[in-house]
C-alpha cells in the first residue's frame, strides 16, 4: 500500500472511523473529518501507518483518538 497521498489513506481511515463514529456525526462531518485526517497523515511511513491503524481499530473509543494514536 502507498499512503503518500490523502486519497490513498481515506479507505483505511474510514475503517477506523466506522468503529467509533458517533451517531450524531453526519455524512458531511465524517467526510470532512476524513479529509482533514488524511491530509495530516499523508506522506507518513506506510508500515507505521498500517500498524497504527490496526492499533487504532483495537484501542480507540472516540474519533478524536484516531489521529493521535497514529
Amino acid at each position: 500500500k502507498d499512503f503518500s497521498t490523502p486519497a490513498s489513506i481515506v479507505p483505511q481511515l474510514a475503517s477506523c472511523l466506522a468503529l467509533v463514529r458517533p451517531v450524531s456525526m453526519t455524512d458531511e462531518a465524517a467526510a470532512e473529518w476524513l479529509a482533514v485526517a488524511a491530509n495530516e497523515l499523508a506522506g507518513y511511513d506506510t508500515q507505521r501507518l498500517e500498524q497504527g491503524m490496526a492499533a487504532a481499530r483495537r484501542a480507540c473509543t472516540h474519533h478524536g483518538q484516531i489521529v493521535p494514536t497514529l
